[in-house]
């Protein structure tokens, strides 16, 4: 797909351009379509980079072509969200300054059901990612002994993501309320931190949000890059990769592309692991 202006800087740090930053996601094309095809997908646009102000954008613009699918949705209020299809979807958001891509857990051709649970760790202000990341290691146990199997990703700024997979048999309410329980089994086994964004918190307790997964809710999309002048990548990893880290700052449009080409892609069986709910028993 052709770019207007591809070399406008985006990113701050290292001056990296909208035309890298389409050549990012084409290296990586591959994992990333393996997991957001099917999607419905809202953005975060930058059209002075990340230098600027952004805005979230969940309706796909009258004057987009054709070819752009896109499907309305919404509990309360109706949103006309883009579905991924190809690279191309990304490519054409790339075109409008798009430099994050926020994935709601819904996939065609049913989207009445939620493909994913998933736990985002925020942490608070100044508390290092080194902390963030062993308790996410911490936790990991509490979740599986639920039953699921668990993938992680740094978020690309702070905090990190605990995704479950699931079968597509279940509502966002019915996720959320088994992700409540699931939170509550974190916090008797590790107090201190909470489920509640409106707690105030200490220098050393993290949220646990579980509200990514009430209805229409989103987690930044896996692959997306972040919205920061370095340029960071939300990069599905492995346990072992993941327990290595030391800062996000490691996973950049500049270095994943090399990371990819050495590892591969650590979530590529994330649908053979789906499962059920551990509360589908208790209907």
């Amino acid at each position: 797909m052709e770019l207007t202006h591809p070399d406008k800087v985006l990113f701050e740090d290292g001056r990296v351009t909208k035309g890298e930053l389409a050549a990012f996601f084409e290296a990586v094309r591959e994992p990333l379509l393996r997991f957001a095809r099917g999607h419905v997908v809202f953005v975060k646009r930058y059209p002075e980079g990340t230098g600027g102000k952004g805005f979230f954008q969940k309706n796909l613009p009258e004057y987009a072509p054709e070819w752009m699918k896109a499907v309305d949705l919404g509990k309360w209020k109706k949103a006309r969200y883009t579905i991924v299809e190809e690279l191309d979807t990304i490519l054409w958001w790339v075109n409008q300054d798009a430099i994050e891509f926020h994935l709601v857990p819904l996939r065609a051709p049913d989207f009445k059901y939620v493909r994913y649970m998933v736990f985002d760790l925020d942490p608070p202000e100044g508390m290092p990612f080194a902390e963030v990341r062993d308790f996410a290691l911490a936790i990991r146990p509490v979740i599986e002994s639920f039953g699921y199997a668990t993938c992680v990703k740094p978020s690309g700024k702070r905090g990190a993501h605990i995704y479950c997979p699931l079968e597509p048999r279940w509502t966002a309410e019915e996720v959320f309320a088994a992700a409540k329980e699931v939170g509550e089994a974190i916090l008797e086994r590790f107090p201190g931190h909470t489920l509640d964004p409106r707690a105030e918190r200490g220098p050393h307790s993290i949220l646990v949000d579980i509200l990514r997964n009430h209805p229409f809710q989103s987690a930044v999309m896996p692959w997306s890059t972040r919205a920061v002048p370095e340029a960071t990548v939300s990069l599905p990893l492995t346990w072992e990769s993941f327990g290595k880290m030391e800062s996000p700052k490691e996973f950049t449009v500049r270095t994943v592309p090399s990371w990819y080409a050495r590892h591969g892609d650590a979530w590529a069986d994330f649908a053979e692991k789906a499962g059920p709910l551990h509360t589908s028993g208790k209907r």
